[in-house]
């Protein structure tokens, strides 16, 4: 009003008569350095070329306006008021857009705005950019670009380019929401020659709090750019957020400088469901982060999509050359089959979290966090055990046939560590690998289980050529080892299986020998107890390791209760049975861990330990200072033998290395018994 004017205040709060009123530019508008250009109408189009250098552009349909020329930036520029009904063009058709770009805008080290308020389907889209806009960095000046959409979809299909190319220079930001935001065939460059920049797609409704963006989509011709050009610098952070489903199929780089820096971060972020796929796009974050997935009705990741975070820089520090850090989450259903690369070329592995209510890796799945120095970290459906109050759990876990977990040390150094857990069941018949590195180091850590029920089909390659070989933890609640008993048909049935608190869990001798084969394997049941689950673990056919490469791997069975020996054991390894809550160690199988295997006996937990068959070992520890009873058989070893506590033998004891020590009250049983301790 001139009221406003007079007073200085430029606000602009009459609406025009014509609900169909128009700004269309079919020219070249050129603005002084440091100058402003607002656009502003029911509906705005700019067909032709818009230059204001270091100064402000704003492309704006409402009802009303405010201009700040005090402000700074682009709260210079305000839109108010919605177009609550379908605009027409001249010959009468329906305007596609709101607010539509199809030329060319550019305003270097300064803003660019693009605003639209409108009711829901109004037009297809509030915003429409299928040119060209440009707020390149001038030195120290970033440029930024915003497209707001109000209470309707905004749609880019052009290029929107806060680049800065020159030495020094960062990239800018580009910020875009709508009820709707999709990408299409669009070049979002917010690369930097010293550092990427920032790119939020989606996002919350100013100062509310509630997310304003429902969907998000990028397609599998579009890409998202926040690396870095030059040598050194950070990558810059992408962040995706919706509140129903964010659909990714292109590019996302947010890669650092190849010779310094770190790996920048990209987020997506939303409720519920999330789903990330092979296809064809890639999202990079090398030397950094591509964290916080958390999606609302469905994430998608189409088929072939790569998502990195690889460390390839070797001279900012000690985190020089490290993966970074992949978390993909959601509040219900976390579903991947894409590829997620978090290695360290010069440093060590990166981590990776898919997190959720049921979190599930598909085949065809990768997630690598390999390091030269050193594995990092996967967690998959929580961290060791559920103990981590940071990291939510999973009630359910699959991890499919064609699935690489793999955390490796790749010169010198220890493999990472690989958890998949769920509090209630968990169906794994993938592949992990956490080996030492070839020059030296010990193999990683693994962790497979399921708090109230597994069904582990998979493999664990923890081995190292010039270390200690690493540990698989399998951990049901009951379990019996058994001969052609798996659980289920790889790939057979639904993805997540209820377990409860009364299943008993199978594993089949074929995949336990082959787990031997690559990792020492602890199979732990100390978590039973609930429901008529006891925490027993019964071994009721033969485990003969001897037939493996690797046969010095150790077993440890360890219970919530009872460890039943049903059928022979056989291993050139160590075996070791311990329990949690005063259990007892039963059974007539033979144990025969040659010449070079031990058998410890000896956990404080337990109550009585009873073994009718046959022992050979290299040595023998049995019982403990608070054991009931200690009953054993024919027991040969070429070392030590131990008994602690009351002891019956039933059979002779013979030593051909060292000493027969039996401490408590001794019982000889019905057969003769002699004890030799030849050496």
């Amino acid at each position: 009003s001139d009221a406003n004017i007079a007073a200085g205040n430029f606000i602009f709060d009459i609406p025009s008569a014509n609900l169909n009123a128009a700004v269309i530019n079919q020219g070249t508008v050129t603005v002084s350095e440091g100058g402003f250009a607002a656009f502003v109408a029911p509906y705005v189009r700019n067909e032709g070329t818009i230059f204001a250098r270091l100064g402000s552009v704003g492309l704006g349909s409402g009802t009303n306006f405010t201009i700040d020329p005090h402000g700074d930036g682009l709260v210079s520029f305000e839109i108010g008021g919605e177009i609550a009904n379908a605009l027409l063009d001249e010959d009468g058709y329906a305007r596609e857009a709101l607010v539509s770009n199809v030329g060319r805008i550019a305003a270097d080290g300064g803003s660019i705005l693009l605003s639209a308020r409108g009711l829901d389907r109004v037009v297809d889209n509030l915003i429409n950019v299928e040119g060209i806009i440009e707020a390149r960095s001038v030195g120290f000046e970033n440029g930024v670009v915003v497209l707001s959409g109000s209470g309707g979809p905004t749609r880019m299909a052009g290029t929107i380019d806060v680049s800065g190319d020159d030495a020094g220079e960062t990239g800018g930001t580009i910020r875009a929401d709508g009820s709707s935001v999709i990408l299409e065939n669009a070049t979002i460059d917010a690369r930097g020659e010293a550092g990427g920049g920032v790119v939020e797609i989606g996002g919350q409704v100013a100062d509310s709090g509630e997310l304003s963006t429902a969907h998000v989509m990028l397609d599998e011709a579009s890409a998202i750019l926040a690396g870095v050009i030059g040598d050194e610098g950070d990558g810059g952070t992408v962040t995706l957020t919706a509140e129903n489903s964010v659909v990714v199929s292109g590019a996302i780089d947010a890669t650092s400088g190849a010779e310094k820096g770190t790996g920048g971060t990209v987020t997506v972020k939303g409720l519920s469901d999330t789903t990330i796929t092979r296809g064809g796009p890639q999202a990079e974050a090398i030397g950094g982060d591509v964290s916080d997935a958390i999606i609302s009705a469905q994430t998608t990741v189409e088929e072939g999509a790569e998502i990195k975070a690889v460390g390839t820089g070797g001279a900012s520090g000690t985190a020089a050359g490290e993966g970074g850090s992949v978390t993909i989450r959601s509040s219900d259903t976390t579903l991947v089959s894409a590829k997620v690369d978090l290695r360290g070329v010069l440093g060590k592995g990166g981590t990776g979290h898919v997190l959720g209510d049921k979190v599930g890796l598909l085949d065809g799945a990768e997630i690598d966090a390999s390091g030269a120095t050193g594995g990092g970290v996967i967690l998959v459906g929580g961290d060791f055990q559920g103990q981590n109050d940071l990291i939510p759990e999973a009630t359910f876990a699959y991890v499919g046939e064609d699935v690489m977990l793999r955390a490796d040390a790749t010169d010198v150094g220890d493999g990472g560590k690989i958890i998949v857990w769920s509090n209630d069941s968990t169906r794994f018949f993938g592949y992990i690998s956490a080996r030492g590195g070839v020059a030296g180091g010990d193999g990683g850590f693994a962790d497979v289980s399921g708090k109230e029920y597994l069904d582990f089909q998979g493999f664990a390659d923890l081995r190292a050529d010039l270390g200690e070989t690493g540990e698989l933890l399998l951990e049901p609640t009951d379990i019996t080892i058994c001969t052609a008993c798996a659980a289920g048909t790889v790939g057979a049935g639904p993805v997540f299986v209820e377990g409860g608190a009364n299943a008993t869990s199978n594993l089949d001798v074929a995949v336990l020998l082959a787990a031997l084969d690559g990792a020492a394997v602890t199979v732990d049941a100390s978590g039973g107890g609930g429901g008529s689950a006891t925490g027993n673990i019964a071994v009721a056919n033969a485990i003969d390791n001897t037939t493996n490469t690797t046969t010095t791997n150790q077993l440890t069975l360890q219970a919530h209760s009872i460890v039943i020996l049903n059928a022979d054991i056989t291993s050139d390894g160590d075996l070791v049975l311990t329990s949690i809550n005063g259990g007892t160690v039963t059974g007539g199988g033979n144990i025969n861990l040659g010449t070079t295997g031990n058998l410890d006996i000896t956990d404080a937990n337990f109550t009585a330990v009873t073994l009718a068959g046959t022992v050979t070992a290299g040595s023998v520890n049995i019982g403990h200072g608070g054991i009931t009873g200690v009953t054993v058989g024919q027991v040969t070893t070429t070392g030590t033998q131990t008994y602690t506590g009351p002891t019956t033998l039933n059979g002779n004891l013979t030593s051909s290395g060292g000493a027969i020590t039996v401490t408590g009250a001794t019982t000889l049983g019905a057969a003769a018994v002699s004890i030799d301790a030849t050496n």
